[in-house]
């Protein structure tokens, strides 16, 4: 009986870890690339999901399983109802706390995830910006309204309820990569050496020789940078190193 125990335990335990590995995909090469993952925090949280879901339904599997038990089918059933159930959940909380857009606003780029977009006024906004990709964050540009009293009502919302300007779709544009905007934006690669260490910033420059500034990026776990390269200013990476 041990045997066929372990086996049970086996085929379950390779279905969860397949499961799994679909989600990893899923998570780490769409909705969370590159650095963001880290920018945003959610390693720890979705590989510890991961690991609680993956075993603990085997576990219980080869606790219950017994040949020749009536209720074995029921009892394996409530098992992977009640484990994809949890996968599901977990699933959907990653979903909604995925960079949707990157924004640019003055000097820095903000990464707004999906459950902290404003949706109040949604409809203003343009429709490519009405609501957020499945297939990974977008780049965008958002600039203040030039009515001075609707730009009041937005800082005041800033401080008091923390609704920036970045999160709300109806201000967004294409980056435009042309701009003064966009140039002024950018800070010398050599003003890191304030809050990183000397090798840190060899390093970068060894790995992006062609990069000649940075743009802050704000992020609720780690504040990074944006590599600009102005021969190539739409080409655009993240590098995890601190711009303050």
């Amino acid at each position: 009986m041990l045997k066929a125990k372990f086996k049970a335990f086996f085929i379950h335990l390779c279905g969860s870890a397949a499961l799994a590995l679909c989600a990893i995909a899923l998570v780490y090469g769409l909705w969370y690339p590159g650095l963001l993952a880290k920018a945003v925090g959610v390693t720890e949280i979705f590989l510890l999901l991961l690991c609680v879901d993956v075993v603990l339904g085997p576990l219980l599997t080869f606790a219950v399983f017994r040949t020749g038990k009536k209720s074995l089918r029921f009892d394996l059933g409530a098992i992977i109802a009640l484990q994809l159930a949890a996968f599901g959940y977990g699933i959907w909380t990653v979903a909604e706390g995925r960079p949707a857009w990157v924004v640019l606003n003055i000097d820095q780029f903000d990464v707004i995830r999906a459950h902290e977009i404003d949706t109040r006024e949604v409809a203003q906004a343009a429709p490519q910006y009405r609501s957020p990709s499945w297939f990974g964050p977008q780049w965008v540009h958002a600039k203040a309204p030039e009515d001075s009293i609707i730009r009041d009502n937005i800082k005041f919302e800033a401080i008091f309820a923390g609704l920036r300007l970045t999160q709300r779709p109806q201000y967004y544009s294409t980056l435009n990569f042309d701009t003064q905007y966009f140039s002024q934006a950018i800070q010398p690669i050599d003003a890191l050496s304030a809050h990183n260490s000397p090798e840190a910033i060899a390093k970068l420059k060894a790995a992006y020789p062609g990069v000649e500034g940075y743009i802050p990026l704000y992020a609720n776990a780690y504040a990074m940078v944006v590599l600009i390269n102005r021969k190539e200013p739409s080409v655009l990476r993240i590098h995890d190193v601190r711009p303050w």
